[in-house]
């Protein structure tokens, strides 16, 4: 049996004789009991033996208490440890000193060996829960502290957003701060609040070409072939154009921003049946999984994964949310082995009323 904190005892008294035959009685039992003379060779066991756990100390030795090693010892060890405090007193207030140090058993000598035992098995069962609720405690910081990163990722991507929103929406194009949708870290600290969702006319057309400028300058630093094939008269959505712009805006960033030199993203918008098609055609090879989980899965099961995403995966998550609160829905599809599509259908008015 393996001799974990839960089994290792170290027993300390000034009488060696003792000491090591409850070092022994512990043995037959599968526990590893360790003798200290005194308190300065229990500071030298528990400084070099992590595994010690169980302590089990006389109350009566030459110049401190038993109680007197149990506050010391606890206050010089880090780890758990727990106590047996053994006596020859029959006395009320022995046993209130011994409990008022914490101790968590008190036996009288003489004692036999099994009542150690017992004692002893209580203890290591103590401990353990001690141990099991230090690994709870260490794994629901290790959750918040991750939860609190996720938080301030999704804030830092919220804030991006609506710079960005703001910028391609409210300044004229030929005056876009390009630098803006290079997908970068923004520390400015401004709150945004959330808005129900607005129902008017929306022409994706305009939305297109007023993002157009940000998307190309971002397109010509990474060296990426950028093409738009908008139709002029296409018919208009109903909905709401700010979360419209920025999903689009959010799922064009991060394509661009995930292709490599050379590659090339083509933007389409089409009349398709009773839809609306925005279609993003990218050269560049097999689409990369976060794509298919964003876009290609069920929305419950995206969803879901919102503990496991990257950021640039959320913009793309974000999108899809959006297209379903117009009632729309996505597709991947690969043509060849050198392109692939993301193609996003909204339905037009008349055969759906967006919510």
């Amino acid at each position: 049996m393996a001799k974990d904190a839960a089994q290792r005892v170290l027993v300390i008294d000034d009488d060696a004789s003792i000491g090591q035959e409850i070092c022994d009685s512990l043995a037959l039992r599968n526990f590893d009991g360790t003798y200290a003379e005194n308190i300065n060779q229990a500071r030298q066991h528990l400084a070099g033996e992590d595994g010690l756990g169980i302590v089990i100390v006389d109350y009566h030795m030459p110049g401190i208490t038993g109680p007197e090693v149990i506050e010391t010892l606890k206050r010089e060890t880090a780890r758990h440890l727990v106590f047996i405090v053994l006596t020859g007193d029959d006395t009320q207030a022995a046993a209130i000193k011994a409990v008022k140090a914490q101790a968590f058993d008190f036996l009288r000598k003489p004692v036999d060996g099994a009542v150690v035992i017992d004692a002893v098995r209580r203890a290591a069962d103590h401990l353990a829960q001690l141990i099991e609720t230090d690994r709870h405690n260490d794994e629901a910081k290790a959750e918040a502290r991750a939860l609190k990163e996720r938080l301030d990722s999704v804030s830092q991507l919220l804030r991006h957003r609506e710079d960005l929103l703001e910028t391609l929406l409210s300044v004229d194009p030929s005056q876009v701060n390009a630098d803006l949708a290079a997908h970068r870290d923004d520390d400015s600290e401004h709150g945004t609040e959330a808005a129900p969702l607005e129902c008017a006319p929306v022409d994706i057309s305009a939305v297109i070409h007023r993002m157009l400028p940000a998307l190309q300058q971002l397109s010509s630093d990474r060296n990426i072939q950028l093409k738009t094939r908008v139709s002029g008269q296409l018919p208009f959505l109903y909905g709401d154009q700010k979360r419209l712009a920025r999903a689009i805006t959010d799922v064009a960033v991060v394509l661009i921003s995930g292709l490599s030199h050379g590659d090339g993203l083509t933007i389409m918008a089409v009349k398709d049946s009773a839809d609306l098609l925005v279609s993003f055609r990218i050269k560049s090879g097999a689409p990369d999984d976060k794509y298919e989980r964003a876009f290609g899965a069920e929305l419950n099961q995206a969803i879901d994964r919102l503990d496991d995403v990257e950021v640039s995966e959320m913009k793309l998550l974000g999108a899809r949310i959006v297209v379903h609160l117009h009632g729309g829905r996505s597709a991947i599809d690969t043509n060849s082995g050198t392109e692939w599509y993301l193609r996003i259908f909204f339905p037009l008015p008349g055969t759906h009323t967006a919510h």
